[in-house]
């Protein structure tokens, strides 16, 4: 995308550009978010975890450094929210928490339904709460990530907000499943236990231990997509 382009995105009023691209999957397309593997063994696949390899991507960091596209994409996590999460429980919600990943949407949604926002850190490769405040008791939670497949860091953000905060309430569904909200999730067969996942976009895709991996097996590299995204939306 080039720099003239991006300046006339920027001047948009968030109803313009879901106006012109009229959904949340060509929106990923055109800014170049969405990644699948396109089946050549020389290519990468998508290292997800040291134990969960992929063959499916989404890379929002750059649609959520404009401020418009985040404005947009949480008023559209908040009516799914409104919509989608029985019992109306936009009203219930105190806060919102984040990996560090996905600060930039949570803080973006925390505004736009007036609750308050913090996120965790990665320390180590591991999600730590490392805020210098403790939340106040019998607050709830939501819980925000911009995309959702194998549920590692969203089980290290709850784990590391608990350790830290044990008074609090992460907000669940009736049959007491932690609520995720997201923008996409990539449903497989990982099974949830625990968890429910609410998205804008769910898309289907595969994920294989890696040491049992067939895409290694046909020479194809395990790489690490954030580091490596100019060469796997290469094709």
């Amino acid at each position: 995308m080039e720099r003239e382009e991006i300046k006339e995105i920027i001047k948009k009023e968030p109803w313009q550009i879901m106006r012109e691209e009229k959904s949340i999957e060509n929106i990923l397309e055109k800014f170049g978010a969405l990644w699948k593997f396109p089946n050549r063994p020389s290519e990468p696949h998508a290292w997800l975890t040291p134990v969960f390899h992929g063959d499916s991507y989404v890379n929002l960091d750059f649609i959520l450094s404009f401020p418009n596209l985040r404005k947009l994409i949480s008023a559209m996590l908040g009516a799914m929210i409104e919509i989608k999460i029985k019992g109306n429980l936009k009203q219930e919600i105190d806060m919102i928490v984040s990996s560090s990943n996905s600060a930039l949407l949570g803080e973006a949604l925390s505004g736009s339904i007036g609750a308050i926002f913090a996120s965790t850190e990665k320390v180590n490769q591991v999600q730590k709460w490392t805020k210098a405040f403790e939340i106040p008791a019998s607050t709830r939670i939501l819980q925000v990530e911009d995309v959702v497949s194998t549920l590692k860091t969203a089980k290290e953000v709850k784990k590391a907000v608990l350790e830290k905060n044990p008074q609090v309430e992460f907000i669940k569904d009736k049959d007491g499943n932690t609520i995720i909200a997201s923008v996409v999730f990539f449903r497989s067969e990982i099974r949830l236990s625990g968890y429910r996942v609410f998205a804008l976009r769910e898309m289907k895709s595969h994920l294989w231990l890696s040491e049992n991996c067939p895409l290694c097996k046909k020479g194809s590299p395990a790489l690490e997509p954030k580091k490596n995204w100019k060469r796997f939306i290469e094709f």
